[in-house]
């Protein structure tokens, strides 16, 4: 019995049983389909059905050689002339092109175009339709304005894929056939050197046939290829055909004495095959006017940019046609290296010069449609996939530093195995990986991705014995400013406290001689000194509970980053632990530490574990470290993510008039990405992110109409900006942009005012775009998440306010209550909808 295969796929002599129940149930399918939509008056009444049918498959079985594939074409016929047509493609609804109307309208089907479809549908996923008739619906479907969009977008899907189900995968099938009967024949035992030899040549012929036949199949079925279904069948064809003529259908031996070569052949038919397959697929990709005709690596990126370089050139005279039909092919391949290669890296000044091939200054430069329909592929190629090449690649930067950090780590693990004692190896060993771990840290939180990866790319190239010496230099020369102004920052914040509530602290005692603590080491114990040791000093006002908070983060930041910190005594750092840890045992004794918030406590406690591991080199320093590396990459991603899916938002999706602005905008406010890093970004205090907000209000202002302009560069006003026109422009952006904003980067205001005045403004968005919600899935879904993000800080409000009545009195109490009405009446007005959109709203809730 042979392989099972799908009815629309069968491909064998003969019909196995799983095939024979595939076709009953498209039999009954098919029944279902005609019972219920008799195209025409004189159709076929269903009760004579089945007798047609059995008539029409006895005519089949009374032939001689006809297969599973015959029968599937006979039932295909049969079910077009069931429905009442000739050909499957006449299903396809008439094209409406007309411009004046509108999508919205365009989408509107009446029921007999509904009824065609269904069928159409029902054809496409259960009969083997002629490659003709694919080809005609893809075109007719293409030809819509909307067939990137329902119902349109399924029926593509579906010739798609009977396409390859039906065709391409049978083709390939005999492909890998053929390269599976010469990998065995290959097996088998050697006679003599000589067949050894050619053996050897003829497996290296045979990797390179597979590798360069791969690449014209996936240049086949590229998206910009140009090539209907017929057209990449009549080339599978001839790949056979030159396949059958080299002699490899016949035994090994003979096979090969075809290909050897004689004295009047320069070529192996194999050879010639190789060739022709490579020219093929340069055919259909094109490619660069300097890269080699026969060497495969032409998508390298030097290729591409030599390419780009010399397009500006061509603005100082109109090209000759012989100069554009030159040109006709590298746009291809431009276009096929951009679509294929999504991460690779560009500068800022190597994206300025595509910015420039893409101006409008370049109109009319060119005259050949051909190259003109390629010139905006490629645009609408780069800039679709400009967030790609702009930010995928810093956050892979990551990756790469992870492996250098290991294979450092490996040397110099070995190094100290082979020149320190084994009494000392541990010890100098984890010295070492601390070091290694606090410029990790160190690097993730102050520099950008790429200028981290650049750094440890550098340190890779030195020697294992200059590890340790640079490691410490490198820190204090690119760290050590950066350090102080942290260290300056938390003073500053501190002596704010200690005026405001009469703080005295005795200070960091001078040293008396021998060790000397580095004036960095001195200031952070201060600070921690006087935060543990002085009066009042924790104990200060409930407002001020968050700054005291922020002050203990920071300061166990610059614990973990302090160097110095490696060469430190313990015996120096000892006395002031002990001295902390009996004020904060007075302070429970008295009832004190149990009046500081948990933030507070909680940070007091990190504080003196990091002091007392970076000069104990515990083990637990190196896990602290590790996850503050973590943490500062996430963030960083997560930052990086933010803004790719803003630009992605902006771009892809068309929502401004000229897309390209978007990307100009971006790679001028963004550069190289300097100062995208969790230290500006401010990632470790709080989850606002003010730095990316100033660059998207800048990016936005830049492209966006000057009526939604943000007047200020926080959330805050960039929400108001988003929200307060009541244009119909730009509905989507801005309804995704302001849930963005509410989601991530704004936090629950403290008054009832503020949340009113977003729900005035969200209703009075929603109304704008009026009866088009129910047309238009996506601005629905878009619109029902703003509005949840909104309930989200209305539910946040509420909570806080509640927590109020336990700690109050009863007056108290009765205006919280009155705030709280009033909050859930404006809940009320934004849930007062249908019961279905509300349950929607509370399931995006949940989400949040």
């Amino acid at each position: 019995m042979t392989t099972a295969t799908s009815v629309r796929g069968g491909n064998k002599d003969y019909p196995d049983e799983t095939m024979i129940q595939s076709q009953v149930l498209t039999l009954n399918g098919l029944l279902q389909c005609c019972s219920l939509h008799l195209t025409t008056p004189d159709g076929v009444p269903v009760a004579t059905f089945f007798d047609e049918l059995m008539e029409k498959l006895k005519n089949i079985s009374g032939n001689e050689g006809k297969t599973g594939d015959d029968v599937n074409v006979a039932l295909t016929d049969f079910a077009c002339r069931q429905i009442g047509i000739d050909k499957v493609r006449d299903l396809m609804p008439i094209s409406n092109t007309a411009s004046s109307v509108s999508p919205a309208n365009q989408m509107a089907l009446n029921v007999d175009d509904e009824q065609r479809l269904e069928k159409l549908r029902f054809l496409l996923s259960h009969t083997k339709v002629d490659v003709d008739d694919l080809d005609a619906i893809r075109s007719a479907v293409e030809k819509r304005k909307t067939f990137h969009k329902e119902p349109y977008k399924t029926i593509y899907s579906l010739a798609e894929q009977a396409f390859i189900n039906c065709y391409w995968t049978r083709e390939w099938e005999s492909y890998y056939d053929f390269l599976k009967e010469i990998k065995e024949s290959q097996n088998r035992p050697n006679k003599s050197l000589s067949e050894v030899l050619d053996k050897a040549e003829l497996h290296g012929q045979l990797n390179e046939l597979q590798k360069v036949v791969e690449r014209l199949k996936a240049a086949l079925m590229w998206t910009h290829s140009g090539k209907s279904y017929k057209e990449m069948m009549e080339v599978c064809t001839k790949l056979k055909e030159k396949l059958d003529t080299s002699g490899w259908k016949g035994k090994f031996s003979a096979a090969w004495a075809k290909l050897k070569r004689s004295s009047d052949e320069k070529e192996t038919p194999l050879v010639k095959c190789i060739n022709w397959a490579r020219e093929q697929e340069r055919n259909i990709v094109g490619f660069f006017e300097d890269s080699h005709k026969d060497l495969p690596e032409t998508n390298s990126k030097d290729y591409f940019m030599s390419f780009v370089f010399r397009l500006p050139n061509n603005k100082i005279h109109q090209p000759s046609k012989s100069d554009e039909k030159s040109m006709v092919p590298q746009f291809r391949k431009a276009l096929h290296y951009l679509d294929r290669n999504k991460q690779v890296p560009f500068t800022v000044s190597e994206m300025k010069e595509f910015h420039e091939v893409f101006s409008k200054t370049r109109e009319g430069i060119f005259n050949d449609e051909t190259i003109l329909r390629d010139q905006a592929k490629l645009k609408n190629e780069y800039v679709e996939s400009y967030a790609d090449h702009h930010f995928l690649r810093w956050i892979d930067s990551y990756k790469k530093i992870a492996l250098i950090q290991e294979k450092i780590s490996t040397q110099w693990e070995s190094c100290s195995t082979d020149s320190d004692k084994a009494s000392q190896q541990a010890k100098v060993m984890r010295r070492k990986n601390i070091l290694l771990n606090r410029y990790a840290a160190l690097t993730t939180f102050f520099l950008s991705p790429q200028k981290c990866h650049e750094e440890w790319r550098s340190l890779q190239e030195l020697k294992v014995d200059e590890l340790d010496q640079q490691l410490r230099t490198r820190v204090s020369n690119t760290f050590g400013n950066r350090i102080q102004q942290m260290i300056g920052d938390v003073e500053a914040a501190l002596n704010q406290i200690k005026e405001g509530d009469n703080v005295q602290s005795d200070g960091i005692a001078e040293d008396g001689g021998g060790e000397t603590l580095c004036t960095e080491t001195k200031r952070c114990l201060s600070i921690v000194d006087t935060l543990l040791t002085s009066s009042n000093c924790l104990l200060v006002k409930k407002e001020l509970s968050s700054t005291i908070s922020t002050i203990l983060s920071d300061v166990e930041l610059l614990f973990e980053y302090l160097v110095e910190l490696d060469d430190t005594n313990a015996e120096r750092i000892t006395p002031y632990l002990e001295k902390w840890r009996t004020s904060l045992a007075t302070m429970e004794e008295t009832g004190n530490l149990l009046k500081l918030s948990a933030d507070v406590r909680r940070g007091v406690a990190n504080v003196l574990d990091i002091a007392n591991w970076s000069t104990t080199s515990d083990d637990r320093l190196l896990e602290t470290l590790n996850r503050r590396t973590k943490q500062n990459r996430e963030n960083m991603t997560n930052a990086l993510q933010r803004q790719k899916t803003f630009i992605e938002l902006l771009t892809r999706e068309r929502l401004m008039d000229d897309v390209l602005s978007v990307v100009n905008a971006s790679v001028f406010y963004l550069g190289e990405g300097e100062d995208l890093n969790p230290s500006s970004l401010c990632c470790h205090k709080n989850h606002n992110l003010p730095l990316l907000i100033q660059k998207q209000v800048d990016i936005w202002n830049e492209c966006a109409p000057a009526e939604f302009h943000s007047n200020g560069k926080d959330a805050l006003a960039f929400l108001d900006a988003l929200l307060s026109s009541t244009s119909e422009k730009l509905l989507k952006a801005r309804a995704s942009l302001a849930s963005e904003l509410l989601v991530h980067h704004i936090d629950t205001p403290e008054t009832v005012d503020v949340l009113e005045r977003w729900t005035k403004r969200i209703n009075e968005f929603v109304v704008t775009f009026g009866t088009n919600m129910d047309s238009d899935e996506e601005m629905a879904s878009r619109v029902i998440e703003l509005q949840a993000s909104l309930i989200a800080h209305f539910h946040v409000f509420q909570t806080r306010n509640l927590s109020l009545f336990a700690e109050t009195n009863k007056l108290h109490a009765k205006i919280n209550s009155k705030i709280v009405t009033e909050q859930l009446t404006v809940l009320a007005r934004v849930l007062g909808k249908s019961k279905t959109e509300s349950n929607c709203l509370l399931t995006h809730i949940n989400a949040i």
